[in-house]
């Protein structure tokens, strides 16, 4: 059953994977160029897109001008990128601990993917300390962990994604904007479906001066 995103409380996990969006990689772009996009069934999809490689994973988008945008993820991110922790130069240890406690959902000392703990779940001395936190946070996440990584930012469903959390509320609520999963019983393809015609569409994103164009309900192509 979609989840509707006029009442979205996506939850803890929805919430780590939208700070994902933070080491989303943008294109330079012209301030002018829009978007295209395409329904397919509903789904707001890129109009014409392009796969990308070489240390990222994701798409190109084509746009009205005659450019394209990126929308794609660190092919091999850190655990700072991962639970978008983006802490300013000079914090604190304590700082750095509760917002790595806040991003994640951890509370139990046995969680913390940095330190080390004795067989009854107790913290060993001396491993949970800045050096270890530090060198936890810029490692590479483990490859279990990167199944759902960047699947909100990084491919042809994520300009839906990114229209829909551009709109007010109000919008998304009036024109039955919904979060969808295309996928099957052992994957997860997230989307954006919507009730919307492409005129609504377009008069919505033209009142908010969105850099978005839909061109049609015909589906989109891969180039």
């Amino acid at each position: 059953m979609p989840h509707c995103a006029g009442w979205f409380t996506f939850g803890r996990v929805e919430e780590r994977k939208a700070r994902a969006c933070k080491a989303a990689l943008a294109m330079t772009e012209n301030a002018e160029s829009k978007v295209l996009l395409t329904l397919e069934n509903g789904v707001i999809v890129a109009k014409r897109y392009r796969y990308v490689s070489g240390g990222i994973m994701g798409i190109t988008a084509f746009c009205d001008n005659g450019t394209w945008k990126l929308y794609a993820v660190d092919e091999d991110p850190t655990y700072s990128q991962y639970y978008g922790i983006d802490l300013p130069p000079g914090s604190t240890y304590e700082e750095t601990r509760k917002a790595v406690l806040d991003a994640t959902g951890w509370s139990f000392d046995e969680e913390f993917g940095w330190a080390k703990t004795d067989e009854n779940g107790v913290l060993i001395p001396g491993t949970d300390t800045e050096e270890r936190l530090l060198t936890w946070l810029n490692s590479p996440i483990d490859g279990c962990d990167l199944e759902t990584w960047g699947d909100r930012e990084c491919g042809e469903y994520a300009p839906g994604f990114e229209l829909m959390a551009r709109l007010p509320v109000e919008d998304v609520k009036r024109l039955r904007f919904c979060e969808r999963d295309l996928g099957g019983p052992a994957s997860s393809v997230p989307c954006v479906s919507t009730r919307a015609s492409v005129a609504e569409l377009n008069a919505v994103i033209a009142a908010h001066r969105l850099p978005f164009l839909v061109v049609d309900d015909e589906g989109p192509e891969e180039c």
